[in-house]
C-alpha cells in the first residue's frame, strides 16, 4: 500500500494483478485495497486480446504480474514482475513499511472481477468492501484457527479469493498451491 501511493497512485486507482497463486499475489491484492485502490485480479487462461479488454475496460494504471504473465499485459501498462530479482523486481521495490490503511466507504469498490465472457467479451463487476466484509461475517466454527486449509483455485476466481480471506480472517494455515494439479493437490493433503 505504501510503495503504491509512494508511485503517486490515489484512490481508486485501478492495479491488476496477473499471475499463477503465490504468497506476493496475497500481499499485492491485499495491499492494493489497504491503500483504497481497487484490486483487478484477471484470468490469465483467457485470449490476449481478451486480456488486453479487461485492461481497458477496467481503466487499469499498473499490473503484478509474474515472468511468465508479463506477456499478456504487453505494453499496456507499466508491470511489476514478482519473479524479477534485479532492482526493479517485486521484491526489491516492495519492502514492509508502515502505512495507515485508508478507510473504505461503504458502497466504495475493493475489486473488479470480470465474468467469463460466454455471451461476448467479459464484463466487469465491482463488488464493495461492504460487500466482501458482510461474506465474511459469518460466525466461525470452533476450532477454525487450528485448521489448514488448501487454495488450488486460482485467485483471479471469487472462490480462490474468499477461502484465502476467509484462512487469514479466522487466523488459520494455508496450503497455496500456483495452480491445481491433481498429484501436488493430493500430496498436499
Amino acid at each position: 500500500a505504501q510503495w503504491l501511493t509512494s508511485r503517486g497512485l490515489t484512490r481508486g486507482a485501478r492495479v491488476a494483478i496477473l499471475a499463477l497463486n503465490r504468497a506476493e499475489y496475497i500481499a499485492a491484492y491485499f495491499g492494493i485495497m489497504r491503500a483504497g485502490m481497487v484490486a483487478v485480479p484477471v484470468n490469465i487462461k483467457l485470449p490476449s486480446e481478451t486480456i488486453a479488454h479487461v485492461l481497458k475496460d477496467a481503466g487499469v494504471s499498473l499490473a503484478f504480474v509474474d515472468t511468465a504473465c508479463q506477456q499478456l499485459v504487453a505494453q499496456a501498462v507499466p508491470v511489476i514482475d514478482f519473479d524479477d530479482a534485479g532492482p526493479d523486481g517485486f521484491a526489491a521495490l516492495v519492502r514492509p513499511a508502515t502505512f495507515e490503511s485508508v478507510v473504505a466507504q461503504h458502497d466504495e469498490v475493493a475489486q473488479i472481477l470480470y465474468t467469463s465472457g460466454s455471451t461476448g467479451m467479459p464484463k466487469g463487476v465491482p463488488l464493495t468492501h461492504a460487500g466482501q466484509l458482510w461474506a465474511l461475517c459469518k460466525p466461525l466454527l470452533p476450532g477454525a484457527k487450528d485448521e489448514r486449509q488448501i487454495v488450488a483455485q486460482p485467485l483471479f476466481h471469487m472462490n480462490g479469493l474468499m477461502t484465502t480471506k476467509g484462512v487469514f480472517r479466522a487466523g488459520a494455515s494455508m496450503v497455496l498451491m500456483p495452480a491445481f494439479d491433481t498429484h501436488a493437490y493430493m500430496e498436499a493433503l
